[in-house]
């Protein structure tokens, strides 16, 4: 992972139907993308973050996650987020894309007074959450059609 952000990326809020696309291709590609919108999506809490590449003027999002309140199984608390959805474009891969966006869902949370965020994290995840300072919880547990995940959680006081 580069110890430095991409140069040429941006990250901004962006509406829930732009998260769809990357979501398919990078997360379920074997779901219909009309499967891509989740519960909770268009809730006011929730909050969705995209990466673009400037150097391009395209308007998809190489990067993807959703925020939204949500107490983390096992050990809830009023001041959870919960993290999901999160997707990088295969191009994009081990550049520094997807830290920035959790670095900067970590500031969201924290604007929002939450203390800690929260993910069910493929085990093909683990060591990438893991480099960000997520710690797992629990035994492994298997979603249907998508595999083994862990609890996983990092703290963003203020």
């Amino acid at each position: 992972m580069p110890s430095q952000p991409p140069q040429n990326v941006r990250i901004q809020p962006i509406e829930p139907r732009q998260t769809h696309l990357l979501r398919h291709t990078v997360l379920r590609q074997h779901q219909k993308l009309e499967d891509m919108v989740y519960d909770g999506d268009d809730l006011p809490t929730t909050m969705h973050i995209g990466a673009f590449d400037t150097y391009t003027s395209a308007d998809e999002p190489i990067g993807v996650v959703t925020l939204n309140p949500a107490p983390m199984p096992g050990d809830p608390s009023e001041t959870d987020w919960r993290l999901r959805g999160m997707a990088v474009a295969h191009a994009w891969h081990g550049k520094g894309v997807g830290a920035l966006i959790v670095n900067t869902s970590m500031d969201k949370v924290r604007d929002q007074a939450g203390q800690r965020i929260w993910c069910n994290a493929r085990v093909s995840a683990m060591g990438f959450y893991t480099r960000l300072g997520f710690e797992r919880h629990g035994e492994p547990f298997d979603i249907v059609d998508i595999g083994p995940h862990y609890v996983m959680s990092v703290a963003v006081y203020q």
